[in-house]
């Protein structure tokens, strides 16, 4: 009988012990797809205030550090069908060409070429 007690315990410590390792791996996971999103953010506000580059239709790249890690960005800007308005994509990955872990989209007034009269 005490064999068969021990051997339950066991059975269920380690159940236990697989789901605590589950748990930390995705409380890892949330916290690198939050920075993630925050690094999103930063590098599409940076861009549509033209803190980063005169902003017009094209494709950037950079790399941020939040909390002591770093996060390679791509944005993508293009203009709006019919529009004076540019939608900038970014997208953040843990690695340079690594899985997308965030993508953010805002949007700006594209830069208008007045045509002056002679």
């Amino acid at each position: 009988e005490v064999l068969a007690a021990l051997a339950i315990i066991a059975i269920a410590l380690m159940a236990v012990i697989q789901t605590t390792g589950m748990s930390t791996k995705q409380l890892a996971r949330g916290q690198e797809v939050a920075y993630a999103h925050w690094v999103a953010r930063n590098a599409g506000l940076r861009l549509q205030l033209g803190l980063e580059h005169t902003l017009t239709a094209g494709v950037w790249q950079g790399v941020d550090t939040i909390m002591g890690r770093s996060f390679y960005w791509s944005a993508k800007a293009s203009q709006l069908p019919q529009s004076y308005a540019l939608e900038i994509v970014v997208s953040v990955a843990a690695r340079q060409g690594g899985p997308v872990l965030n993508r953010f989209v805002t949007y700006a007034p594209a830069q208008v070429k007045s045509h002056a009269n002679p």
